[in-house]
């Protein structure tokens, strides 16, 4: 599996399924391809033979996940920035025109107490 090293975003699917939201895992997801890619079947969206090429088994893949890859989601869940490696990430911000890494923190501003 050392092809999965090039796929940043790919833990957050198959771990995201054993987190606190939900027990059925990303099969059951409307907007999930995790159907598409366990059942090898093309859906509207996703073509899965490039991903199944470089991960193999699909269910293997999913369950393959570690706490240390859990704790990375449950962290980037709780600040809303993308998980994924800097070049992934800057080719996000790139798209949306937005800045998602952490940026240096802006002093906090006084509270006006003469009201």
């Amino acid at each position: 599996m050392a092809a999965t090293a090039s796929l940043p975003h790919i833990p957050t699917i198959r771990l995201a399924g054993g987190s606190r939201r939900t027990r059925a895992g990303p099969q059951s997801w409307r907007w999930s391809s995790a159907k598409a890619h366990l059942t090898g079947i093309n859906d509207g969206l996703v073509k899965v033979a490039p991903l199944l090429e470089m991960v193999g088994v699909w269910k293997n893949f999913i369950l393959a996940g570690t706490e240390e890859e859990l704790a990375q989601i449950r962290k980037h869940e709780r600040t809303g920035r993308p998980l994924g490696n800097d070049s992934f990430v800057e080719k996000l911000e790139t798209l949306l025109k937005r800045n998602l890494k952490r940026q240096k923190p802006r002093p906090k501003t006084k509270k006006n107490t003469n009201n």
